[in-house]
């Protein structure tokens, strides 16, 4: 079996096994806004809150690997600030991330954490790279969006939890 435990990043666990399940979450998955399209007219501006709504316990990842995601409903992610297009968020103590949010409130965040990920003692594979990035997008005019646990190995599929974003 092969197994590959993150918990020690806090923000997510899993158990990743070689069996088969339905995957538990799927969506477009957006690409980052470029400057030139960002909101202009300042649409989304002000603070938005981030919070995790659910999060299917068996997702379907590549090349067969399952994975086991604790439920994290009702864990808040944070603020995201946005002015003039543009989406900051808190990315550690010193440390924040900046995106561009589009005209119909699209955006997308990808956050490197410097954690690497190893594959669990008692798995029979191991991982070449375990590099965690934490990807947060949606959209803040549904107030809906996805918050993924990213493995590098795994083209940055993880650990995936619906979210809702607010206005605040």
């Amino acid at each position: 079996m092969q197994v590959v435990n993150i918990s020690k990043i806090g923000i997510c666990s899993a158990i990743v096994g070689l069996s088969l399940l339905a995957q538990g979450c799927s969506s477009v998955v957006f690409r980052p806004v470029s400057e030139s399209g960002k909101d202009a007219a300042g649409t989304f501006n002000g603070q938005w809150a981030a919070r995790i709504v659910s999060t299917a316990t068996s997702q379907h990842g590549p090349g067969g690997w399952t994975l086991t995601c604790p439920d994290r409903a009702g864990t808040d992610l944070g603020i995201i600030s946005v002015e003039n297009g543009t989406a900051s968020v808190a990315a550690g103590k010193d440390n924040k991330m900046s995106t561009y949010v589009s005209d119909s409130g699209r955006f997308r965040f990808e956050i490197p954490t410097g954690v690497v990920m190893a594959a669990s003692g008692t798995s029979d594979s191991s991982l070449s790279n375990g590099d965690i990035t934490l990807i947060m997008h949606g959209s803040l005019s549904s107030g809906e969006g996805l918050y993924t646990v990213g493995i590098a190995e795994f083209s940055n599929s993880g650990c995936t939890s619906k979210v809702a974003f607010s206005k605040l």
